[in-house]
């Protein structure tokens, strides 16, 4: 197999993934939520270890199926 390299701009890629990456609904939702997933996680880390300066309140999950 032939290696090299690749060299990409930001502003070349997220057209791309924009246009195929977010236009499926499914794949949109679920990128949504993940990132979702990952700030809380990440917030109550920092929060846990003192690197918030102001209150969180609990990150519960909620159920908005019926919304």
């Amino acid at each position: 197999m032939e290696k090299g390299t690749i060299n990409v701009q930001s502003e070349n890629i997220f057209p791309i993934i924009k246009k195929f990456l977010y236009s499926d609904t499914e794949i949109f939702l679920r990128e949504l939520v993940s990132n979702a997933v990952d700030a809380s996680q990440k917030l109550m880390t920092l929060a846990s270890a003192g690197e918030v300066k102001h209150e969180v309140k609990d990150l519960k999950s909620k159920d908005y199926s019926r919304c």
